[in-house]
């Protein structure tokens, strides 16, 4: 087996394993305008992952490399998710002690 026909295969078989065809693949990759679904990321080395969810096995749609693995450590859980973006927007209160001039000029805003 060549390498091109190997990789086709595995592709084929982890495709499979959302219940998806490379066809499929490419028409939700169209759809999302060749970009991640979450950051809009275009993809650079490596092809964007079938995100799908782990309650129905439903396809959500496809993700970068980074939008996948955080969504991971989420734990798929839009409660932790949304914790998330509530602490990234509160006023941090603490002060920084470090030495980088950015963080302490962000002090005073």
């Amino acid at each position: 087996m060549t390498g091109k026909r190997s990789h086709q295969n595995k592709r084929a078989n982890r495709l499979a394993k959302y219940g998806m065809t490379e066809d499929q693949y490419q028409a939700i990759y169209e759809i999302q305008e060749k970009k991640c679904a979450i950051c809009g990321a275009l993809p650079k080395s490596r092809r964007l992952a079938v995100d799908h969810s782990h309650k129905t096995g439903y396809v959500r749609g496809l993700l970068c490399y980074r939008c996948n693995y955080a969504l991971g450590l989420l734990r798929d859980d839009a409660t932790v998710a949304q914790a998330v973006v509530t602490y990234l927007n509160r006023k941090h209160v603490y002060p920084c002690q470090c030495r980088h001039k950015q963080h302490r000029i962000r002090q005073s805003i």
